[in-house]
């Protein structure tokens, strides 16, 4: 039983394989965060730029206080 422990924790068969699961979740996860940020703040921007072209558009129709 203890030579069948030692051979389990010496064998690195797989090791790659987990290696780029790891590494593969990692940049998965990151980039579902930064997209969700990014989302945010195109929405902000999104916002700020459609008043800035409504009230140039009113300045240039006239209809501007």
């Amino acid at each position: 039983m203890r030579r069948v422990l030692i051979n389990f924790v010496l064998d690195e068969t797989g090791a790659v394989t987990l290696d780029w699961l790891l590494l593969t979740a990692a940049i998965v996860s990151f980039s579902v965060i930064g997209l969700a940020e990014l989302r945010e703040s195109a929405a902000e921007v999104e916002s700020s730029t459609g008043a800035a072209i409504a009230a140039y558009g009113e300045e240039l129709n006239g209809h501007a206080d």
